[in-house]
């Protein structure tokens, strides 16, 4: 196997990692909660749905990448441009849900500063995307961009795992494994760590500290009720 295709690889097999985390944390987690799909609102099965096309197109691209199929790939690509903007607005509406239910899945935290965490994610996606797309020529830093932006929302999903294994600050760490294994590609393919991951990096470190900090003050919470109240 080459370089190249060794290269190509990675990027496929991280996506099936992701996408198998995807299924295994929520799967696993209405398991043990005992809740219904057919209980939950419309948005929630859309919002599930767009999420994991995302992750199944992100497989799909490697794959044309991985096949030498540029000319697809880019036709195929036009998707995310429809995907993504389907993925912020129906993360958006869920979060004004759970604003309006006013109940926090973890009980010792207000909802308020618990919508940091998916309006977080919302600025992940957002950061990522616009550097995959302003860099659609540049091979290299684009699917770095796309693989760090899977990773960057990969929250609601590991935090159900963390959940089904007692331990929500596992989820934290699982996020870490996986920024992890692309800094140790990185170094292997490359020798060295590019910028994207390494920003990846810093936004996994800013997350919980904005969380547990700058989220848990009264300025948070009167943004958050600028924005979700009605």
């Amino acid at each position: 196997m080459t370089e190249t295709n060794q290269e190509n690889r990675f990027y496929f097999n991280m996506g099936l990692l992701l996408l198998g985390l995807v299924v295994v944390g929520f799967g696993s987690a209405t398991f043990v909660r005992g809740v219904s799909p057919f209980e939950l609102p419309l948005l929630f099965h859309v919002h599930g749905v767009i999420f994991v096309l995302w992750y199944c197109l992100f497989i799909f691209q490697a794959n044309l990448i991985g096949s030498h199929n540029h000319a697809l790939h880019k036709k195929v690509g036009l998707l995310s441009l429809v995907v993504v903007p389907m993925m912020i607005v129906t993360a958006f509406l869920m979060t004004g849900m759970s604003y309006e239910r006013g109940v926090s899945p973890i009980p010792e935290m207000g909802i308020k500063q618990f919508l940091a965490l998916p309006m977080g994610d919302l600025v992940g996606i957002t950061l990522f995307f616009t550097i995959a797309i302003l860099n659609r020529n540049n091979p290299l830093t684009h699917k770095h961009a796309m693989l760090v932006m899977s990773i960057a929302i990969m929250d609601p999903a590991l935090a159900r795992l963390a959940s089904v294994l007692g331990f929500i600050p596992m989820a934290l760490l699982f996020h870490f494994i996986l920024i992890g294994l692309v800094i140790f590609h990185d170094r292997k393919a490359h020798q060295k760590v590019h910028w994207v991951t390494w920003l990846g990096l810093a936004y996994l470190i800013w997350r919980p500290i904005f969380f547990m900090v700058i989220a848990a003050g009264d300025g948070w919470a009167n943004l958050v009720d600028m924005i979700f109240a009605k």
